[in-house]
């Protein structure tokens, strides 16, 4: 019988991904997250979302297509505009591939309505975007309009116990204990959003996921869901920028970017092999996702879930409420990925996105010190503190 335990208002969340989200108690603690007194938002983009069919009906629009030519026509001032959508036919085709004989193709579809009737308006002009989105807010046929958010990754101290590898919260978290009990499973797969991990590090090459539907490096897109030859993750940036990003299936983080592969080897380092440290995750493996800007994070969660991921780790946040963002973590969690984010350490009531939705796993730090009550660490979020799994915890630096 699959033992399960509840996490303050949360989900139930299967015992095999506990020993995963664990780690995320230690990461936290290693985060510093860069806050401005406004959400940033790039120029000349904004995420629209229309309203479904029955909606619309109701209003003077009939179709889709009218609702998205009354966007278009909205603004006469701007120049070029066009609508891209988020939702891809591919990803219909992948999803209906990971629930084949399980859920019906009405209750599949279910599963991505909202981002299915979600689009990227592109245009050119000096309109804010802020302006903007609350203009288009007020069509009939709109859901919600909203700028294109920028997130910050979160950075990694370089305390010397922290890059030395001590691992002393092993002992004082009980994962000895843990660990006669269960070693995990290699199928539970946590898929790392954030600055890439080098796969060849000897401690990660053996426990990296790979795309069992593609062929690596063959130019073609093998298994229908999008992407060419992701056949060991997805570089969301590559070498362009958030404005004009380059995307490639080479997931390697570039010279200095540490922050993914730290992250992953808590999670999912090669365990009990004589070598390095030890995963938290023991069998545990890992998909790369980078977006070393942190501003494609939305999109590595929904390829994190169309690719069955159990757990996707999120080291990167704002004070952005994105309604794009909570459709997006709604549609992991309906789907049976488990989205943990960090609750950022600026010690204030400014809440963190994606860390605060309520279908996230907003992770916060604790500190443990010999013969003294644990206690919420100084930098920890006050207004996440209904979210911290209270356990043991000494990361190395505290």
């Amino acid at each position: 019988m699959k033992r399960t335990t509840r996490i303050f208002g949360h989900r139930l969340v299967s015992i095999k991904f506990l020993c995963c989200v664990l780690l995320f108690l230690n990461m936290s603690v290693n985060l510093c997250l860069a806050q401005t007194l406004q959400p940033e938002y790039l120029p000349g983009v904004l995420m629209v979302k229309f309203k479904d069919e029955t909606a619309l009906s109701a209003t003077r629009h009939a179709t889709m297509a009218l609702a998205q030519e009354q966007v278009l026509q909205a603004v006469p001032s701007l120049g070029s505009k066009r609508l891209e959508p988020v939702w891809k036919a591919a990803y219909s085709q992948t999803l209906a591939k990971r629930w084949a004989g399980k859920k019906s193709s009405t209750e599949v579809a279910r599963l991505s309505a909202d981002l299915e009737r979600t689009y990227y308006l592109r245009y050119e002009g000096e309109v804010d975007p802020a302006v903007l989105a609350r203009q288009l807010s007020q069509l009939p046929g709109v859901a919600y309009a909203e700028p294109r958010y920028v997130y910050h990754m979160m950075d990694m101290p370089n305390d010397p116990f922290v890059l030395s590898g001590v691992q002393d919260h092993f002992a004082i978290q009980h994962f000895y204990e843990a660990w006669d009990v269960t070693t995990g499973s290699e199928e539970v797969v946590i898929a790392f959003i954030d600055s890439g991990v080098d796969y060849t590090h000897p401690d990660l090459r053996q426990k990296l996921w790979t795309n069992p539907g593609e062929i690596p490096n063959n130019g073609i897109d093998d298994d229908g869901n999008g992407y060419v030859d992701d056949d060991k993750g997805w570089d969301f940036q590559g070498s362009g920028t958030p404005e004009n990003p380059l995307p490639d299936n080479d997931p390697l983080p570039d010279l200095g970017e540490r922050h993914g592969t730290f992250t992953s080897g808590i999670a999912a380092a090669h365990t009990n092999n004589g070598i390095g440290g030890a995963g938290t995750g023991y069998q545990t493996r890992y998909m790369s996702l980078r977006t070393p800007s942190a501003f494609f994070g939305y999109e590595a969660i929904l390829y994190a879930t169309l690719m069955g991921a159990d757990v996707a780790s999120n080291s990167w946040g704002s004070r952005a409420e994105s309604e794009f963002g909570r459709d997006v973590v709604n549609m992991a969690m309906r789907n049976g990925t488990v989205v943990v984010a960090a609750a950022g350490n600026q010690s204030s009531d400014v809440s963190t996105f994606p860390g605060s939705y309520v279908n996230t796993l907003s992770v916060a730090s604790i500190e443990h010190r010999a013969g003294q009550e644990d206690q919420a660490s100084a930098f920890t979020p006050r207004n996440q503190l209904r979210w911290i799994i209270w356990i043991d915890l000494q990361p190395a630096q505290v």
